[in-house]
């Protein structure tokens, strides 16, 4: 509904692995969005970071915590969540943004400082 959405995005990173990719692409995402929203210059969302159950949770976890992102985002919160993403994981029309890199595993080399560009990356 909308006065969810007023109230606070929920986004989600499938497949998060360690974080460490999810981590530049949500900084940025929260940027465009703090950009875009014209109302109160800030954009509360809360991220949650979901991988396998047999993923390392506290490699996750650490990542995600010594992040600067928090610092630089006060208005972003996170979870992390361990479950297979081959059932259904969240409730429906519960997610705002859902991002998976799994793509990234099969990338011998990217640029990714530079997601404004992110069509030419190196095959």
């Amino acid at each position: 509904s909308s006065r969810r959405h007023a109230e606070q995005q929920h986004w989600v990173d499938l497949g998060s692995a360690d974080g460490t990719n999810s981590l530049t692409t949500m900084e940025y995402c929260l940027k465009i969005a703090t950009e875009s929203n014209s109302s109160n210059n800030s954009c509360k969302t809360h991220i949650t970071f979901s991988d396998h159950p047999d993923s390392d949770q506290q490699l996750l976890e650490e990542t995600i915590a010594q992040s600067p992102l928090w610092k630089t985002h006060p208005e972003a919160s996170h979870s992390v969540h361990m479950q297979s993403f081959y059932e259904q994981i969240f409730p429906n029309q519960s997610v705002d943004l859902a991002l998976s890199h799994i793509c990234v595993h099969w990338l011998d080399r990217a640029n990714v400082q530079d997601f404004t560009h992110w069509k030419q990356l190196v095959r």
